[in-house]
């Protein structure tokens, strides 16, 4: 029932956590972190691909490489080669230790959360290419074991270059605000509100929920 061609306003997901951690706030201990409701098969599946061959081929070049996989359920997983920690109450203290976050998410939906949630923890960021998409967040992306590998190893072996990537989640963090983001909603709203109606052709999505406001 649209009408053709509408003008449409995206408001997309946002981070409404505490204030991205900038560089030399946290002392960061762990190597590379996995977190995730590991009840969710596209989470389960990743962690297992994380811990049975993207993980063999970075100790293959970083021997004393950490990794871990927190999140809900995840004792419930058979992963070797990884420290575990499941049901955590916070997932944030466990991202703001680690120099790297993945998210080697070959399926799912939507936008994945954990994606914002690592970048603003000041983590260095290495998913699959949808899962950066979805946030327009500029990080290194890998489709395969090997390309998750190369990448997790040259952001633990090049300071500058994780230092480079972190920031840029941090921005990417920034710019998706609750604050921004309630702040340009509102002034679509004012704007329709000063039109005296809204237009019949201005439609604003909010959080791909496709509300008509």
């Amino acid at each position: 029932h649209l009408p053709s061609d509408p003008e449409c306003s995206v408001i997309p997901v946002g981070w409404d956590g505490p204030r991205p951690v900038e560089d030399g706030e946290r002392q960061r201990d762990i190597d590379v972190v996995l977190t995730g409701n590991m009840r969710y098969p596209p989470n389960r599946e990743a962690a297992e691909w994380f811990a049975r061959e993207i993980m063999p081929l970075v100790r293959d070049r970083r021997p004393r490489t950490s990794a871990w996989v927190v999140g809900r359920g995840a004792r419930m997983l058979r992963l070797g080669g990884v420290s575990v920690a499941s049901d955590v109450l916070e997932l944030l203290p466990y991202l703001r230790r680690a120099k790297v976050a993945v998210a080697p998410l070959r399926h799912g939906t939507g936008s994945p959360y954990k994606v914002i949630e690592a970048a603003a923890s000041g983590a260095a960021v290495v998913a699959t290419p949808w899962a950066a998409e979805r946030f327009g967040l500029e990080a290194p992306t890998a489709s395969d074991a090997a390309g998750f590998a190369d990448a997790i190893v040259h952001l633990l072996e090049d300071d500058a270059a994780r230092a480079a990537c972190a920031r840029a989640g941090r921005e990417t963090a920034r710019a998706r605000s609750a604050e921004r983001l309630t702040a340009r909603l509102l002034s679509i709203l004012e704007s329709a509100r000063h039109a005296g109606t809204v237009p019949a052709d201005q439609t604003v999505y909010v959080d791909h929920q496709r509300k008509r406001v």
